[in-house]
């Protein structure tokens, strides 16, 4: 039976209301009686006003979106420097090309357009403000091309297309290499590569691992690249105190869920027997019990090897969730050293829930973290280095990186 729009916003305030981990930290969020839902309006109106009502939480691991035919992209991507957007991505707008600058939208000034939407970009500085939304929103902008010309550009609708996961190695030369990893979502193909090229990495002085586009996925596929991090063999419960603690919030509703979740990633192969075990004592244990401690980090031991000698980690804002934490725990090791801009910071609330509404799905986050909280701020870089739009003609955090091997 199709649930009315109606019904399934009702689910969405129960869930976050319960279920969602940040349900009491964030009870003065929580306002649906601000949005008026109505069965009969359109489907692009019906997630409009479903977002805005999540967008009061700020929390970007709580999404809402529709299926493919629903929802769309504009075909790019934007940062913003001063008071201009740069094009940094064109994955389907042919008609822009990378350093192509946007100055206003529907014909407004982006440093004015950026105080009417603080809500939309979530209170976050210049440098991390993710505009994807408010485009989506908008009918065209004034673009100005490279070569200077001026012009009104209207935005274009596209299907979204899911880009293919980049995990690649790469040797720069005798002492060095590089490891491009875009998300943590499959764990085996990131252990192949690992495994393919064990010899190459312990045989050199410096490791390079690039983590700036890193979406997240699972930490459990990063485990195996830490016995490169660390130099010697550690318990990983040594590598956390009470503030990192988790707890997870086992209601009835999320037990179930999570549950489901967990059965259909290692039907995947995108989790271990021994994760989804975990997961099935955890929620057997205290199903219904609410918010409890989270013990897995407990006996996980890391190999740790003297080579490389010096690990270079490359991290921006897009680096987020499992990218959070993985930049996080590496920081442990004396041999890091984190360069580029903070990381996303978004595990304060973690350990999505995923649940289909129909034509929808809705994401939201089912534990949080005790003490140590980084959402909005990122994992902290050792060497900070500013984006300006010299970075899309070349790679300055590489290049910082190379001169200090």
């Amino acid at each position: 039976m199709v649930k009315t729009k109606r019904a399934i916003f009702q689910e969405i305030v129960d869930i976050m209301s319960q279920d969602y981990s940040g349900c009491l930290d964030k009870k003065a969020y929580n306002r649906p009686e601000k949005y008026d839902i109505k069965d009969d309006m359109r489907d692009d109106d019906f997630v409009k006003v479903v977002k805005s009502y999540l967008l009061d939480f700020q929390d970007h691991h709580v999404v809402f979106r529709a299926n493919s035919n629903i929802d769309f992209t504009n075909g790019f991507v934007t940062r913003r420097y001063e008071n201009k957007l740069y094009v940094i991505e064109t994955s389907q707008e042919k008609e822009l090309a990378i350093g192509d600058v946007i100055s206003s939208i529907d014909n407004i000034d982006i440093s004015i357009l950026a105080g009417v939407c603080k809500k939309e970009l979530y209170n976050e500085p210049i440098e991390r403000q993710n505009w994807e939304n408010i485009l989506k929103n908008a009918k065209k902008c004034t673009l100005q091309k490279m070569a200077g010309l001026e012009s009104e550009f209207a935005l274009r609708r596209y299907n979204p297309v899911e880009e293919p996961p980049i995990y690649s190695f790469k040797k720069v030369n005798s002492k060095t290499c590089i490891l491009t990893l875009s998300d943590f979502m499959n764990g085996n193909a990131i252990n192949k590569l690992l495994s393919e090229n064990d010899a190459a990495i312990n045989n050199s002085d410096n490791l390079i691992i690039d983590v700036r586009k890193n979406s997240g996925g699972f930490d459990s596929a990063y485990f195996h690249l830490l016995r490169y991090i660390f130099p010697e063999k550690i318990i990983s419960s040594s590598l956390f105190t009470d503030d990192d603690a988790i707890l997870i919030n086992c209601t009835e509703r999320n037990c179930d869920l999570r549950m489901k979740n967990f059965i259909d990633f290692h039907q995947k192969g995108l989790i271990t027997s021994r994760v989804l075990e975990h997961a099935q004592q955890l929620f057997k244990d205290n199903y219904g019990k609410g918010f409890v401690p989270d013990n897995d980090y407990t006996d996980y031991e890391i190999e740790g090897k003297p080579n490389p000698a010096n690990i270079f980690i490359l991290t921006d804002c897009y680096c987020g969730s499992s990218g959070d934490a993985f930049v996080q725990t590496s920081k442990k090791s004396s041999k890091v050293k984190v360069i580029g801009r903070n990381t996303a910071g978004v595990t304060d609330y973690s350990n999505l829930a995923f649940l289909d509404l129909d034509k929808y799905q809705f994401m939201y986050p089912t534990s949080k973290v005790n003490k140590n909280h980084i959402n909005g701020i990122g994992v902290a870089v050792d060497i900070y280095i500013p984006w300006t739009p010299e970075h899309l003609v070349k790679d300055i955090d590489l290049e910082i990186a190379l001169s200090m091997t």
